[in-house]
This record gives C-alpha cells, structure tokens and sequence, in this order.
C-alpha cells in the first residue's frame, strides 16, 4: 500500500551571465526531502 509523501514544486531564477540581462527559469522538484533539479529552457 502506498503511503503519503510530500510534494513540492519552486520555480527560480537565474541570469545567464553577468554581462546580460537574460534570466533562464529552473524548476526544483522535491519529493518527501529528495530534490531534483533542471532547466525548462526558457528565457526571460
């Protein structure tokens, strides 16, 4: 029987490089305090 866990889903911000005004978004997926992380390539 599965049993509850725990979602939860932050989306962040990071620039490109420093010279630029270029955001790239990131979402950061954690499951019962296991965390994942990865880039949905797109810009701001």
């Amino acid at each position: 029987m599965l049993g509850n866990s725990r979602l939860s889903v932050v989306f962040i911000t990071r620039k490109l490089e420093r010279e630029t005004e270029k955001l790239m978004i990131y979402a950061r997926i954690t499951v019962d305090g296991k965390s994942a992380e990865f880039c949905l390539n797109r810009e701001l």
